[in-house]
């Protein structure tokens, strides 16, 4: 068993080896880390301090390692986009809302095509102005009306299944003059 360096530069230098030693070089400049990663792919490292074991990210350490102590308040973007990298070149210090700008989430995607999640392009006659707990926010008119149809089938479910009277085939309850018609037994 390898004897564990006891000064700081002699661990820091032991961790550099190790980031170095446990990865590939791609063609692009990345280096995927080759040992553990966690469920979202980002590289794991497990580290000893104080007698205690913990485990890291790969790329933050790499990041602190190569590059120096991450400001407070800011996040490591991949700009290379990939979460296994570890190349503190492809690595860069931003802010939580400017990481998840940069990110490739379905929403983000969207709002930078101007379109909606399910592809309805974001206009001014096709979106509503909402506000909730004090904060503005869009919702697009035609993804908003089917999400108030299916409340309302699901409401006319309910309603259908407590009072024992079927709704009709086309799916909307059995009604008479706009009224719901309950039978007589």
């Amino acid at each position: 068993m390898a004897v564990r360096p006891r000064t700081p530069s002699e661990r820091q230098q032991a961790l550099k080896e190790r980031l170095l030693r446990n990865h590939t070089v791609l063609p692009n400049g990345c280096w995927p880390w080759s040992k553990r990663k966690d469920e979202s792919g980002y590289g794991e490292i497990y580290l000893y301090e104080d007698g205690q074991e913990f485990k890291k990210r790969a790329h933050r350490v790499s990041y602190e390692t190569f590059i120096g102590a991450l400001p407070d308040g800011l996040v490591l973007d991949h700009l290379c986009r990939n979460r296994a990298c570890i190349n503190p070149a492809h690595l860069e210090a931003v802010t939580n809302a400017e990481n998840i700008r940069r990110g490739w989430a379905p929403n983000i995607l969207a709002h930078k095509n101007n379109v909606c999640t399910k592809g309805h392009p974001v206009t001014e006659e096709n979106t509503l102005l909402r506000k909730a707990d004090g904060r503005e926010f869009r919702q697009c008119r035609p993804c908003n009306a089917e999400r108030e149809r299916r409340r309302w089938h699901a409401k006319q479910d309910r309603l259908a299944e407590s009072t024992g009277v079927p709704r009709t085939q086309k799916g909307n309850p059995s009604r008479a003059n706009g009224y719901r018609v309950y039978s007589a037994d």
